[in-house]
């Protein structure tokens, strides 16, 4: 063999047995991989699991903390999250919180902390389950608690929740409405039922069916000929009453139902004052056979006529209703029920209800909250007054009843349910609430803080944390049977036996953006002054409701026999135009220029700040008050 021949055959053996070798070590390398897990990644689950911090209380004094827990991203199934304190010495504390959370779910987590100084951050760490085996990810979210620059905590807009507008509380406070949706603005007063006239209020909430805000650019009353109904697919709406000229905007004659489902909502300075001259009657034929929408129930009852000012019910859910008055309701004023879920109403006025139109004279109710199916609700800075009872009625939910002032009610400031088989499981946070008497307050026995002809399911008694409220007569002096060291004391005697070992010591939940809480006085002074639809004024009606709690007058009987609902007007000066807005972006041009946005540009209106995340059209709105 030559030389030649010889070097070939070398060569194709190398390369046999370099190909058996790579073989074997590509086997070698690939066994593993197939036949065996890979090796947890926690960087990767950095990236594909992220739990936030979105809200925290602090009580230094009593070493508690309350804080909401968010999931924002991911698939994996949470084992478990660690909350971690550190102290300026960095010591620390940890707590561990069970289970899992699915994506966008908040979980509220409270406990005491021990051994600690003076706290300078909170960590949250997920735990999660790989190959049978618990794996600690990475801290993706912290609250530096030192202030300063070296304190402050910047947003992300993309990943950070923010609250309906600056200033919403509790259950509703998440949602999110129109935002960033297309503007539509009210520019008449009329109303159509079956035609809808562009411009019109019901056009804009009815017949959009896509996010949106709306923008009032004509002020007065809006007389409605029926019930305004909001489902399902009217949702991701944003209503601003303080954007209208002159004194506002009043809806009459017909309520505002939220139901079907409707969702994410906010109603923010309206006024909805029912009111009607009609007297009870029953249906007639033709009603009946023209039946055709989901509130045609009540016609094969007996209270045609009967209607309140402003309802959510049937499965409606993320709704916050701020700064607006209701009144002169024929059943209730604000009522709902049937499966309703993350509501707040705030700094509102719920009062006078009407004395005509409903088969007993004498009905004037505040609110009725009805079924089994509720869930969270927050009623916080609202003020009751010149109603008969239900103040409020609440039958179910999480319910957090916070900073009302109750006035001049005649009988039961809350009341729990009178049918065991409406009753769901009620847990009450009844917190630093004001109760006065007044002229219309029945004078024999005890005014029930919790009222009620049932003692409700007593195998699932209502659980309440009673804290801090106070009872005055009507000259503001203490009711001489109420023990504010016993909160019970205003509860009759065959509840209190069922009710009173299952009180509460503690909150029941915390809402993502939880409640500012006054004292009892405090909330006083500062619902007074600022409840109700006071932008872009207060109307006379809200003016006499709040001007009876000082005068320690008012009576039930409005309008008084024979007479009519006086609605006030809302352009005395007749010239009521909305501010020059060249690009018709809703912003003023005014405001465009001090804040150097472009007043030829209408895209600018939907942009987000950086400031703070909401859009420029928010941003202008929030400023009007």
């Amino acid at each position: 063999m030559n030389k030649r021949g010889l070097s070939e055959v070398i060569s194709n053996t190398l390369l046999v047995v370099l190909a058996l070798v790579g073989v074997s070590a590509i086997a070698y390398l690939i066994y593993p991989i197939l036949n065996e897990p890979e090796p947890y990644n926690v960087e990767y689950y950095y990236d594909i699991l992220q739990i936030v911090i979105s809200s925290v209380r602090i009580d230094n004094l009593n070493s508690h903390i309350d804080l909401n827990v968010r999931r924002i991203k991911g698939e994996e199934n949470l084992s478990a999250f660690l909350v971690v304190l550190e102290d300026s010495e960095r010591k620390t504390y940890v707590y561990r919180e069970e289970g899992n959370m699915k994506i966008f779910e908040t979980k509220s987590v409270s406990f005491d902390w021990s051994g600690l100084g003076e706290l300078r951050k909170i960590s949250v760490i997920p735990i999660f389950l790989a190959d049978g085996e618990e794996i600690q990810g990475n801290v993706f979210d912290e609250y530096d608690l030192r202030g300063g620059e070296e304190g402050t905590i910047e947003l992300d807009c993309s990943i950070d929740i923010i609250p309906s507008f600056l200033g919403a509380e509790g259950f509703g406070a998440e949602t999110i409405g129109g935002r960033g949706g297309r503007i539509v603005f009210v520019d008449n007063l009329l109303d159509d039922v079956n035609n809808p006239p562009p411009g019109s209020l019901r056009y804009a909430l009815t017949e959009i069916n896509e996010p949106r805000i709306i923008i009032f650019r004509v002020a007065g009353t809006i007389f409605l000929e029926n019930r305004l109904e909001m489902l399902e697919e009217d949702s991701y709406v944003s209503v601003y009453g303080q954007t209208a000229p002159g004194n506002g905007i009043t809806i009459a004659t017909y309520p505002i139902e939220l139901q079907g489902g409707f969702h994410d909502g906010i109603f923010q300075y309206i006024r909805v004052r029912t009111g009607t001259n009609e007297p009870w009657r029953p249906p007639t034929q033709q009603e009946l056979d023209s039946c055709d929408t989901p509130t045609c129930a009540d016609l094969v009852q007996p209270r045609f006529s009967i209607k309140d000012a402003f309802d959510i019910r049937n499965g409606a859910h993320n709704i916050i209703v701020d700064h607006s008055s209701f009144s002169w309701g024929l059943d209730e004023i604000l009522s709902g029920g049937g499966d309703i879920n993350n509501i707040t109403i705030q700094w509102s006025i719920i009062g006078e209800g009407s004395m005509a139109g409903h088969v007993e004279p004498d009905h004037s109710m505040g609110s009725f909250f009805a079924s089994s199916g509720n869930e969270r609700m927050s009623f916080h800075h609202n003020y009751y007054t010149l109603l008969r009872d239900r103040n409020p009625k609440l039958n179910s939910g999480n319910i957090s009843w916070i900073n009302n002032v109750n006035y001049n009610n005649a009988l039961n400031f809350i009341v729990t349910p009178e049918s065991r088989a409406q009753v769901g499981v009620i847990n009450f946070d009844i917190i630093n609430n004001y109760f006065k008497k007044g002229p219309v307050t029945y004078a024999a026995g005890t005014v029930y803080l919790i009222g009620g002809s049932r003692t409700s399911n007593q195998n699932n008694p209502p659980r309440v944390y009673f804290s801090g409220n106070k009872v005055v007569e009507s000259d503001e002096s203490p009711v001489s049977y109420y023990d504010p060291l016993d909160e019970f004391s205003l509860v009759p005697a065959n509840i209190k036996a069922i009710w009173e070992p299952n009180q509460r010591t503690s909150f029941f939940a915390v809402s993502l953006f939880p409640i500012t809480i006054h004292t009892a006085e405090q909330a006083r002074d500062l619902v007074l002054a600022n409840a109700g639809a006071t932008l872009p004024v207060r109307d006379e009606v809200d003016s006499r409701l709040v001007q009876n709690f000082f005068d320690g007058t008012g009576e039930l009987a409005y309008p008084a026999p024979g007479g009519s609902f006086d609605y006030p007007d809302m352009c005395p000066t007749g010239n009521c135009n909305y501010p020059l807005d060249t690009d018709s972006d809703g912003i003023p041009d005014f405001w465009e220029d001090a804040n150097e946005l472009d007043k030829d540009d209408p895209i600018d209106a939907s942009e987000v700040s950086d400031l703070n995340c909401y859009t420029n059209i928010e941003n202008y709105i929030q400023s009007l008050g």
